[in-house]
């Protein structure tokens, strides 16, 4: 994660990389995942107002050169939003992010109540 990870910032304040502010996951389809906030406890990171200058700014080296030929169909980063405290489904709801270039995701929660609308 220290030679993946170049910088880390949440509403524009340096994450602590010492920390658990990121988990190791492994994928069979993508090698190894982290992820940003597991901690379902952790009130530290909300984002309460949009922008491109709030929530979560990675800047991400990808090792191109060290990608194994046949084995991978591009190199890249491939990003999920998640609930904290829950494993990421990456295969399912990812998004590519193609080495070279800049993107911007912005999400909005959205909650859906099912049941009896009177109970």
């Amino acid at each position: 994660m220290d030679t993946m990870i170049i910088s880390c910032y949440f509403n524009g304040i340096k994450c602590n990389m010492e920390s658990k502010d990121f988990k190791l996951h492994h994928s069979t389809d993508y090698g190894n995942c982290f992820t940003f906030n597991y901690a379902s406890d952790n009130l530290r990171y909300l984002v309460k107002q949009g922008g491109a200058t709030r929530g979560l700014t990675l800047t991400i080296f990808v090792d191109q050169l060290n990608y194994m030929s046949g084995l991978t169909e591009a190199a890249g980063a491939r990003i999920s939003v998640h609930e904290p405290g829950h494993s990421p489904f990456i295969v399912e709801n990812g998004i590519d992010v193609p080495v070279g270039t800049r993107a911007s995701i912005g999400v909005t929660q959205v909650d859906i109540l099912t049941g009896d609308p009177k109970a």
